[in-house]
């Protein structure tokens, strides 16, 4: 792929992250003035968030995240603590499910693709020791699908228990910052 290719599609995401932030915000100015959506949001309420964070959390081709959606939660009165909590259960359980799914194409992988497998393997063995507090940083901070991570440790065989409170702990610093990032934006705009 050629850098003027590359550059193309990342300003393509984030236009269309950008477009999501506007359709959010339009959204949500429209649920402040509306009791009827803001009643239908607040029946929906905490599992709807958490569904929300699911389906966007399983989907790694288009990384928009769910608390994108947050200002259209707020305006229907649902408490922003919850919504946060939600969302990262929602996104905990989205990792997970990715991580079963490396976890049954263990098989494929180190048939299908031996010299691969075995590049993560001597790469785990060798940085064992750091594997928990990456995952918990990456989960964290960085931008991309944790299917990146989760997929390979999966093929691995490392337990997924080991695995929760990293996730769990990097998924709430997460949903946190962009929750709250997201509203206060909003809050400037609106």
């Amino acid at each position: 792929m050629t850098y003027r290719a590359r550059v193309l599609k990342g300003l393509t995401l984030l236009a269309i992250i950008a477009g999501v932030l506007a359709i959010t915000f339009y959204l949500a100015l429209a649920v402040t003035s509306n009791s009827a959506a803001q009643a239908v949001l607040a029946a929906i309420g905490y599992p709807g968030v958490y569904m929300l964070a699911l389906i966007t959390g399983l989907n790694p081709f288009m990384p928009i995240p769910a608390a994108t959606f947050t200002p259209i939660f707020l305006a229907a009165h649902l408490s922003l603590p919850f919504v946060i909590v939600a969302l990262t259960l929602g996104t905990a359980t989205a990792d997970g499910l990715g991580f079963w799914f490396g976890h049954v194409s263990k098989s494929y992988v180190t048939q299908a693709h031996p010299r691969v497998y075995r590049f993560f393997k001597n790469l785990y063995t060798k940085h064992h020791p750091y594997v928990l507090p990456v995952v918990c940083f990456y989960t964290a901070f960085i931008p991309l699908p944790n299917e990146i991570f989760l997929l390979p440790l999966a093929v691995l065989g490392m337990p997924f228990r080991l695995l929760i409170i990293p996730i769990l702990i990097g998924d709430a610093i997460n949903q946190t910052l962009l929750a709250l990032g997201v509203q206060n934006i909003f809050g400037v705009f609106y």
